[in-house]
């Protein structure tokens, strides 16, 4: 097994596996501590199914750029990724970075609202914002290279 295939091997399987985390997150975890945060805080009391949707909608979002991403690196293992397919499958990585950065922004907002960020939460959103935003921006850019690519392929191959 060449290095390429190695470490394409070993990120499939650690996406798998974070994808496989944020099913127990979103079944165990976030219900639990969004109850927990209701009646420990006050200023949560009666939020708890909003806190678990805007918890779980960042976990939903991560769990779709991951398995995504664990898409893309399937085909480039298996070297089928320069096709017009996987267009679509890099399109839709962009949309759930969309997502997971709009996740974070409306955590920030109701926690901005509700008066009760700290300092070290709040620099630790807009920085997940801003990498999300950044991640989205560089697939983006890529996009438009796989394009490019794909129309490459074409010409070579209506040479051959």
């Amino acid at each position: 097994m060449n290095s390429r295939v190695a470490a394409t091997t070993a990120a499939l399987v650690i996406c798998w596996l974070v994808v496989f985390v944020g099913v127990l997150a979103e079944a165990w975890v976030i219900p639990t501590l969004a109850k927990e945060l209701g009646s420990y805080y006050q200023e949560y009391s009666g939020s708890e199914g909003l806190i678990q949707g805007l918890l779980s909608a960042i976990v939903v979002g991560g769990q779709l750029v991951f398995a995504l991403v664990a898409i893309l690196l399937g085909k480039i293992r298996r070297g089928s990724l320069v096709d017009s397919k996987s267009l679509t499958w890099v399109s839709g990585l962009i949309v759930g970075l969309g997502v997971l950065g709009a996740s974070f922004l409306a955590l920030f907002g109701w926690l901005t609202a509700k008066n009760t960020m700290p300092p070290t939460v709040a620099l630790a959103l807009l920085l997940a914002i801003l990498v999300v935003a950044l991640l989205a921006l560089v697939t983006s850019s890529l996009r438009q290279v796989l394009r490019d690519a794909i129309e490459a392929r074409a010409e070579l191959e209506g040479v051959i």
